[in-house]
């Protein structure tokens, strides 16, 4: 038995089997040659090496990325052109007599396990790219429609399956869907979008577990407690039974309605990202789908306006009575997919980003917005389930603009339904003109993510979770609440955060939206407040100086 600890990324606790996360040899065609098919195959890795090259290249030179963005494409082509790479490839390919496909593989796997043992940041980052133009490459080769060979096999897995992996990007995470038990990773933190998209699918996550790679075996029996923060190896019978002992104390679903002792009713909804995935349990509805996702998923999805009317039918019909929150894309950031990189590139460059990108790039605007409104008119959705929420607003002109554009649209489309408008509070000055805003759209969802790094001028990705105690962020909470005639939810990740919902309560929120694994630890915390006790604690920390004295007050009074 062993025991290796690590951060939770994704609360739970899963019980099942390693399954390692496979490098590139592990997926692709492996087939040996006769001495006659060696040029042909060398030939075709040619082809692929050089289509990469036209690709990247037409990439840079045909768009307005930021110089930036050109940097790394810049970096790619020169790995097209590295002898270890292209050399190395051919040379196993005439001595090994196999195709092109497993030469490459075994190639660039070497390659990468040699700079991840140098355990340096910037060598970590060339494995990464490394990899992206891999999955160029064999995608030229095989070819791969998702843009990753590893999708298939990620596919496959068992649902006792706990994924195994150094670390896992986003664009392969997108892939990953339950039933699988878990996941635990070497490196990464629990900021990252693995972490993410891991909550929002309810997949307990370790990230940053020393050992892990050199400790496990392909299928050794595991027990991965992602609120301890512990991984176990081949447990014994007493730990396993305490294991599923805590394990089955753990799921508590909520029912509905979600009531106060007090007898007041506090909603919870859900934020999503999947079009495949509906979150089981009970709650009324999904209160943010990040758009984004899915064109970080769909490479091809950019201006194809059916494929995404499709894809947003699907999402209404999985979530068949209950409201889905579509935000519209929220571009900018670290959240730019490479499929709108060229087109937008210029745009970031100037700073745009949120709704004022959209209302910048129409064209991309105007198909998603087509998208969803032909999706509702599809599937026969009434109006006032399928919402449309407008991202990083800071002035009424967006809005005002925004809704012009909406409305020719709507215009375009025989029988959509005229749905809702909202916008997240994502700034201060949003925030400050609550009041006026109200007049405007039909309702507000605070992003709090965003809005606690504009509030407090700190970078959210680079600290620790004190920047959610700051008593500056509530006073902005309880501004909004004040100043607002239109109903208010919270869709930030502090809405996930037991230690903060009686607070929130108290502030006057009563929709919160969260990742549909901490539904039911939120109820239970609601069940066993009343209203009074979280107004007394919401007056207490408006009133607090400083993070340390609303930790203090929130200890005393939960």
């Amino acid at each position: 038995m062993t025991v290796l600890r690590g951060l939770c990324a994704s609360p739970g606790r899963a019980p099942g089997r390693a399954f390692f996360l496979p490098d590139f040899q592990m997926t692709v065609p492996q087939v040996s040659l006769t001495e006659s098919e060696i040029d042909s195959q060398i030939s075709r890795f040619d082809d692929a090496v050089l289509k990469s090259k036209e690709q990247i290249t037409l990439l840079i030179e045909n768009s307005d990325l930021s110089q930036e963005h050109k940097e790394i494409f810049e970096s790619h082509l020169m790995q097209l052109q590295d002898p270890m790479i292209v050399d190395e490839t051919k040379k196993l390919i005439r001595e090994r007599r196999i195709n092109s496909e497993w030469a490459f593989s075994l190639c660039v796997d070497s390659i990468k396990e040699k700079l991840q043992k140098l355990n340096n940041e910037i060598f970590r980052e060339r494995a990464a790219d490394l990899e992206d133009v891999a999955n160029r490459i064999l995608s030229n080769l095989i070819p791969v429609a998702e843009g990753d060979v590893r999708v298939a096999y990620l596919r496959s897995l068992p649902s006792d399956a706990i994924l195994i992996a150094r670390e896992i990007g986003p664009s392969l995470m997108l892939h990953i869907r339950t039933p699988i038990s878990g996941i635990a990773t070497q490196d990464g933190g629990i900021t990252g979008h693995m972490a993410i998209l891991a909550r929002s699918r309810g997949i307990p996550a370790l990230v940053g577990v020393t050992g892990l790679l050199a400790s496990l075996k392909n299928q050794d029996d595991i027990l991965l407690d992602a609120v301890q923060g512990i991984l176990t190896i081949h447990p014994d019978e007493l730990q396993a039974a305490e294991f599923y002992k805590q394990e089955k104390k753990g799921q508590s679903l909520s029912d509905l309605p979600v009531i106060l002792k007090s007898k007041e009713t506090i909603s919870l909804w859900i934020n999503a990202d999947d079009e495949s995935y509906a979150a089981a349990g009970n709650y009324e509805g999904v209160g943010l789908f990040r758009t984004e996702f899915l064109y970080m998923k769909y490479p091809d999805l950019a201006g194809n306006t059916e494929k995404e009317t499709e894809i947003y039918s699907n999402i209404l019909r999985s979530y068949s009575g209950k409201t889905v929150t579509f935000r519209l894309l929220d571009l900018g950031g670290d959240k730019l997919p490479m499929a709108l990189a060229a087109n937008l590139g210029q745009a970031m460059k100037e700073g745009y980003r949120g709704i004022r990108l959209l209302l910048h790039e129409k064209q991309i605007l105007g198909s998603q917005l087509r998208a969803i409104l032909r999706a509702a008119a599809r599937t026969g959705t009434q109006p006032c389930r399928c919402r449309i929420m407008l991202p990083l607003v800071s002035f009424r002109e967006e809005i005002e603009e925004y809704k012009k554009y909406y409305l020719n649209i709507l215009k375009e489309i025989p029988d959509a339904p005229e749905v809702p408008t909202g916008i997240m509070l994502e700034t201060p000055a949003s925030c400050l003109m609550a009041d006026v805003f109200s007049g405007c759209v039909d309702f507000f969802s605070l992003g709090t993510n965003d809005l606690a790094q504009f509030t407090l001028g700190l970078d959210r990705a680079g600290q620790d979770d004190s920047i959610y105690f700051q008593p500056a962020l509530f006073r902005m909470i309880d501004a909004v609440l004040r100043k607002a005639s239109v109903p208010v939810s919270i869709c930030g990740e502090i809405a996930s955060r037991t230690d903060l919902t009686r607070l929130l309560i108290g502030l006057g929120l009563r929709e919160l939206s969260m990742s549909s694994i901490f539904l039911g630890p939120v109820a239970e915390i609601i069940r066993h407040s009343t209203l009074s006790e979280c107004e007394l604690q919401a007056r207490e920390v408006l009133q607090a100086a400083d993070a340390d004295c609303v930790r203090k007050i929130l200890e005393r009074r939960s």
